[in-house]
């Protein structure tokens, strides 16, 4: 389940979410694919950037793998009370410019809202609970992003319950 981009696609993006998973892995924290075939972390970061020159390492590997989808438009929405939201959304958007990357980047109160509810051809994020609400295309893009760049083998956690 990792989903595809296509020239005119237009793909919402939970940035943070994204992005502490990537630089959790980057930091050796455990990533896995869970029994929905999706990318994730048990980092723990809520929020919080604890290694700045990893985090930013992060977004350059994002905006690297969406200068690659020629023709798609991404909305990378970040979470405004997370700190420093708002520069990091004007930084992307500025880099997305100059990468010739089609978007933007916003602060909203609720990424998980646009998400559900934004009119999209897919969205990327592994949080379970925008996913079970979303009827459309799912892009695991950290999982994209790290595959891409390091071929990394994830373990696999899958839970069968037994009746």
């Amino acid at each position: 389940m990792i989903g595809t981009v296509a020239p005119g696609d237009t793909i919402l993006v939970d940035t943070y979410n994204v992005l502490f998973t990537v630089n959790n892995y980057l930091l050796g924290k455990p990533v896995f694919i869970c029994n929905d075939g999706i990318l994730r972390d048990a980092g723990e970061m809520r929020g919080r950037i604890v290694n700045k020159p990893v985090f930013t390492r992060s977004v350059t590997l994002l905006l690297e793998i969406l200068s690659q989808w020629n023709g798609a438009t991404f909305t990378l929405y970040l979470d405004e009370p997370v700190s420093f939201s708002g520069r990091l959304s004007i930084e992307l958007s500025k880099d997305m410019m100059q990468m010739g990357i089609e978007g933007e980047a916003l602060t909203v109160r609720s990424p998980d809202h646009m998400l559900k509810h934004g009119n999209s051809d897919g969205i990327c994020t592994s949080d379970t609970a925008i996913i079970d609400h979303y009827n459309g295309r799912i892009i695991d893009l950290p999982r994209l992003i790290l595959v891409k760049c390091f071929n990394p083998q994830f373990p696999s956690l899958d839970v069968t319950i037994e009746s």
